[in-house]
């Protein structure tokens, strides 16, 4: 289980194995100590995979299954996050992070899912964190495909295009 032990300052902590912990790198704004992103690792997601995949089903991606992105998720090889939303012991939510590099060479963070429990109660407390941590591996973009109610959350990001989808 996901042991915490932070001071209620820090923001964003870094799931480095099952048992433990860590600070990765604090922001200078602090979260709210209800709602804790644990960027997960891949002994984590293995081993909270029982209380994962569930939350996954409810992504609603139409080219990912909850076993195809376990696969994906724990490949070290490939730049996609999960970042666990905590709150005491207990993942309330899930952020997918994909690090993306344009052919102009410029790194984007691509939020490739939001998916879990009162997103709007804890998405302001998180943002800054997870801008923060794309910030250090020199991302100087954040983009997403979001439902329309995030809009609402996130009032502060450029709506840019709407999308389209046609089944062949």
């Amino acid at each position: 289980h996901l042991t915490m032990t932070l001071e209620a300052d820090d923001a964003f902590i870094f799931a480095d194995d099952v048992g433990a912990v860590e600070q990765e790198s604090p922001t200078p704004q602090a979260v709210s100590p209800k709602f804790k992103p644990a960027l997960l690792t891949p002994a984590m997601i293995f081993y909270r995979w029982a209380e994962i995949e569930p939350m996954l089903a409810d992504v609603g991606m139409k080219d990912h299954t909850p076993s195809s992105l376990f696969k994906v998720l724990v490949d070290p090889n490939v730049r996609v996050y999960l970042v666990a939303i905590i709150r005491g012991e207990e993942i309330r939510a899930l952020i997918g992070l994909e690090l993306i590099e344009t052919p102009l060479g410029d790194r984007w963070l691509n939020i490739t899912f939001v998916t879990g429990q009162h997103v709007k109660r804890w998405i302001n407390e998180v943002e800054p964190a997870v801008l923060h941590w794309a910030r250090g591996y020199g991302c100087t973009r954040a983009v997403g495909l979001f439902r329309k109610a995030f809009k609402k959350f996130l009032p502060h990001w450029k709506y840019t295009h709407d999308y389209l989808e046609l089944e062949l």
